[in-house]
């Protein structure tokens, strides 16, 4: 999503009039909260964006109420900007408590129970509650999209 090889594939996949780019996050919550503006600016001519796997982590930490709170605005932004993203999936969903690659994991199970993460609700408000319309919301005549300590 950031990074030498997305600056040079990204103009070559224009160049090759590819339907769909698949983009991955897996970064920390601040890197969600400066991004909820990422597609704003995007060429509206150009590939659509699937953003294929993402979540809000800080290395070894589960989720918590931080990354569900930036993956939220990040979110925000992807709705906003459904023209440009088509499609976006959180990565990873499931976990065995006892068997797990990483620890962003939306849902965490055994063989009684079953553990849904403060991501998963946010996950679940936007699946049943999508927008309608979108407001824009200025200070002194810039956008506050993204923006902390208000």
């Amino acid at each position: 999503a950031e990074g030498k090889d997305f600056e040079y594939l990204w103009p070559e996949m224009k160049r090759l009039k590819v339907d769909l780019v698949d983009e991955h996050y897996y970064r920390p919550p601040q890197w969600f909260l400066d991004n909820a503006a990422r597609y704003d600016s995007y060429d509206r001519k150009g590939p659509k964006v699937f953003a294929g796997e993402y979540a809000s982590h800080h290395g070894n930490r589960k989720n918590n109420f931080e990354s569900a709170l930036t993956e939220a605005a990040f979110m925000t932004g992807l709705e906003r900007n459904a023209d440009i993203v088509h499609m976006a999936t959180y990565a990873p969903l499931l976990a065995h408590v006892d068997a797990w690659q990483w620890r962003p994991d939306l849902i965490w199970f055994d063989n009684l129970r079953v553990v849904r993460t403060p991501n998963y609700y946010v996950q679940k408000l936007y699946g049943h509650h999508a927008g309608t319309n979108v407001l824009p919301l200025t200070w002194n005549k810039e956008p506050l999209t993204g923006q902390q300590g208000l």
